[in-house]
């Protein structure tokens, strides 16, 4: 964000718009132990997961941010990298809160973009053409992203919970050719290739999302504007 390297308009359109919060921290130096802290606010020497190995899930009694809200009504949903319990594990997240966790389950499963299959609710979903490793015909990040998408609106009016631990940048760092994020810097940066491709992950990571956190909000301004009038807001009594 705020950067001259990596282009991120929308986050930088979010930062002006919204609230910045500048104090922040990893709850671990690795991927799978900061997911683990993050989702259970744990420090990370009294999580279950601690390391990237993979072996070792969340605690069938340890509880979660998606769990804690889906006692009060929300609907949860998680797309992305789970990494805190492979299927049959105590860790899996539909047994930690979520409705609804689409994407790789496991570390290593995440190491490339074109899997044979994604996980939905511990059950395996076919990506067309993919055999794994470097090739193939289904780009798993942009099904991840329109489930997620698809997540939102359909419980855009109602509470909800939306988990995005994306894959990208991770793994192989794979991005197709026609990607708009790669398009931004397949030629202009005067870095090595692989540093290219990391920063089009990068953007392709989270540029995406919050143009389309703005198109929605966008939306549901204009459908109030519609409903209420542009000098017809909804006024709001202040109480005695």
């Amino acid at each position: 964000m705020g950067g001259v390297t990596i282009q991120t308009p929308n986050l930088d359109r979010m930062a002006a718009e919204g609230i910045r919060m500048n104090n922040l921290f990893a709850g671990a130096p690795v991927c799978a132990p900061t997911r683990c802290s993050l989702l259970t606010g744990k420090h990370s020497g009294h999580t279950s997961v601690r390391a990237n190995g993979g072996g070792t899930p969340l605690r069938a009694d340890e509880v979660t941010i998606a769990s804690i809200l889906k006692q009060h009504g929300y609907a949860t949903g998680g797309f992305g990298k789970w990494g805190c319990g492979g299927r049959d594990s105590t860790g899996v997240p539909e047994k930690h809160g979520f409705d609804l966790f689409f994407g790789y389950y496991d570390q290593v499963h995440a190491h490339t973009y074109y899997p044979p299959y994604l996980i939905r609710n511990s059950q395996e979903v076919k990506l067309e053409g993919n055999y794994g490793g470097s090739g193939g015909k289904t780009y798993s990040q942009y099904v991840i992203h329109e489930a997620a998408k698809t997540f939102i609106r359909e419980h855009a009016k109602e509470p909800f919970f939306a988990y995005l631990p994306y894959t990208p940048p991770h793994g192989n760092f794979d991005i197709p050719d026609t990607d708009p994020s790669w398009t931004i810097y397949e030629g202009g940066l005067r870095v090595p290739f692989i540093a290219r491709w990391l920063t089009a992950q990068a953007t392709q990571a989270h540029e995406p999302v919050v143009e389309g956190t703005f198109a929605s909000t966008d939306r549901h301004e204009r459908d109030r504007r519609a409903k209420f009038g542009k000098q017809d807001d909804p006024k709001v009594t202040k109480p005695n």
